[in-house]
């Protein structure tokens, strides 16, 4: 499997795409939230198997939902029995050691880390950008001179490919005037228009934030700010359990680490374990419930020392002989009575 990361909207989809189209492959696109969920492995080895094509597994947004890798694991072990030919690529909008242990790395073979556009690949995307602006209002898209994108280029360092399509975008539709007709674009709109959306995805991805609701990129209030302070929590966020079991992990790798609870549970179920062997009796040793030797009751508890000793049960009271009872008759048809 193949893991490609980078900033949000550097074209990391776009890449694996292509690659897939190069090598005459379909591609079956999956958030990673549902491969937790759903039995794609299965399904694409259907579609090979009935397209006698070979299949892209495409896995977008890993930083989401790190659980995925269990499942892109368990479907490289399938497709290693099988004779169809699939593919794993997953994407990821956040440095990988940020949200995967290394451990979690093992189904990925490759980890190729996507920088940002270059000038002249930044140069090359705004002219491509403008031919289609041009499709719709041709005058628009060729008021811009060649040494004004270069200078275009050059303002926009530190954008991804994706922030730049919005910016273009974005400049096409302000350009409009108040009859509805679109002015000739200059560089002045798009010096306006870089003004109020700067770049954030590169920023987010070295500081290893994720970018999880932004719907657009000048949507501020969804992107977390590293500089922002943060309110202070009212309680520690540091497990409790840490300081007393946390020893446990002092022998063992750090991708073998398990949190302090099963440690707790571990302990606690070796100690249960050896007092149930300790207070155990074999089954011969142990006392029969209401044997002689062992009758308890409350009479015989009362008749110690007593001379008037009552007995277990009606039949063994004196009522004869010298008993104070020796006046009264005897009780017929009572157990032990003559």
């Amino acid at each position: 499997a193949l893991l490609l990361s980078g900033p949000m909207g550097s074209g990391k989809r776009a890449l694996a795409e292509a690659a897939a189209a190069a090598a005459d492959a379909q591609v079956l696109h999956l958030a990673a939230q549902e491969a937790v969920k759903v039995d794609f492995c299965r399904k694409a080895l259907s579609t090979a198997s009935s397209s006698q094509k070979p299949v892209l597994i495409l896995v977008e947004g890993l930083e989401m939902a790190p659980e995925a890798t269990t499942s892109i694991r368990q479907c490289l072990s399938e497709v290693s029995r099988s004779p169809q030919r699939v593919v794993c690529v997953a994407t990821a909008s956040a440095e990988p050691s940020s949200f995967l242990h290394p451990i979690e790395l093992f189904p990925f073979g490759w980890v190729v880390q996507i920088a940002a556009p270059s000038q002249a690949e930044r140069k090359q995307f705004l002219l491509k950008l403008l031919a289609q602006v041009s499709r719709v209002d041709a005058p628009w898209g060729s008021a811009l001179r060649e040494s004004a994108v270069d200078t275009l280029a050059n303002l926009t360092e530190n954008y991804t490919f994706a922030e730049m399509d919005f910016v273009v975008r974005r400049t096409f539709l302000r350009s409009s005037n108040e009859e509805g007709r679109r002015d000739p674009v200059a560089l002045h709109h798009f010096e306006k228009i870089l003004a109020e959306t700067p770049p954030t995805s590169l920023r987010a991805f070295e500081q290893g934030f994720v970018l999880r609701k932004a719907s657009t990129f000048g949507d501020a209030a969804s992107i977390s700010d590293p500089k922002k302070p943060e309110k202070k929590k009212k309680k520690d966020g540091k497990d409790p359990m840490e300081s007393i079991f946390g020893w446990c992990n002092f022998w063992l790798p750090e991708a073998f680490h398990l949190p302090p609870v099963i440690w707790a549970m571990i302990i606690f179920g070796l100690l249960a374990h050896l007092m149930a062997k300790t207070t155990y009796q074999p089954y011969n040793n142990r006392r029969k419930r209401g044997s002689e030797r062992n009758r308890s009751s409350l009479f015989s508890e009362l008749n110690a020392g007593n001379p008037y000793a009552l007995g277990e049960g009606l039949g063994d009271w004196p009522l004869g002989g010298n008993s104070p009872f020796a006046g009264f008759p005897n009780m017929a048809g009572m157990p032990g009575m003559p």
